[in-house]
């Protein structure tokens, strides 16, 4: 799925796909201090990352790996930015 894709999609209020991540699989990741998550993964989890912020829920806490990433990645950071300003419109 594309940025552009995953933005519309948003934009319309269509029903999210099935999350292709499990819990147990992001706390699996968030045991290893030496883990990095790559771009492909933060994409795959930042569309629940972006939910829950805007929730108020404290993701750096529940998904420091992803916080970690887009402190340090500038495109991804982007499309988080993206997806706030989405998520606020709605």
């Amino acid at each position: 799925m594309t940025v552009f894709s995953n933005f519309f999609r948003r934009l319309f209020h269509k029903p999210p796909p099935v999350e292709r991540v499990s819990l147990a699989e992001v706390s699996f990741l968030a045991d290893d201090s030496d883990a990095m998550l790559t771009c492909d993964q933060v994409f795959e989890l930042i569309d629940l990352y972006a939910e829950r912020a805007e929730r108020g829920e404290d993701v750096a806490h529940l998904m420091p790996l992803v916080a970690a990433h887009l402190e340090l990645c500038p495109d991804c950071r982007e499309h988080y930015e993206a997806l706030e300003r989405v998520l606020q419109a709605e």
